[in-house]
């Protein structure tokens, strides 16, 4: 069973991957269930994005609004407890092989005069539970990237007309 899971593994990765020779059977049929329950949910909102066809990971009381705005490349997983708000001039893009953490958000927007513009996320791209990702102005995350947790990004698009305001 471990290599036919092995093996699924390699292909949404698109890369060989094996499991560790010590995660018991009854372990790996926990996390396959969980897994399971999570491709279901991913159905769902995979349907309402825009231009996604690839698999899609949903945790449990995950959020997402504007769909539409939003473009999965490739696989992708969203951890419990996740609120993404796509309300954004150019919406949301994101890589293959993408990892948003538990309890985590990406808002594209604070107030509705002035919305954020884009958030593009490569290939390869994980990011460690409680993030924040504040898309104001325009956010671009390089593929390989790994992003610890507790991360914080804030791009704002404050204009100065008046400097001694």
């Amino acid at each position: 069973m471990k290599k036919i899971i092995s093996k699924v593994i390699s292909k949404l990765k698109n890369e060989n991957y094996e499991l560790d020779k010590n995660i018991s059977l009854l372990d790996l049929m926990n996390i396959c269930f969980e897994k399971f329950l999570m491709v279901i949910r991913g159905f769902y909102h995979r349907f309402l994005c825009k231009k996604s066809s690839s698999l899609l990971f949903v945790g449990k009381k995950v959020k997402i609004r504007c769909h539409r705005k939003i473009k999965f490349k490739g696989v992708a997983t969203i951890n419990d407890y996740c609120y993404i708000n796509a309300l954004s001039n150019n919406g949301i893009t994101i890589g293959k092989n993408f990892t948003l953490g538990r309890n985590s958000i990406i808002e594209c927007y604070g107030v509705i005069r002035n919305i954020g513009e884009e958030l593009v996320i490569g290939d390869n791209v994980g990011i460690s539970a409680n993030a924040f990702i504040g898309v104001r102005g325009k956010i671009n995350i390089g593929s390989d990237t790994i992003i610890g947790p507790n991360f914080n990004i804030h791009s704002e698009n404050h204009i100065f007309n008046d400097t001694k305001k």
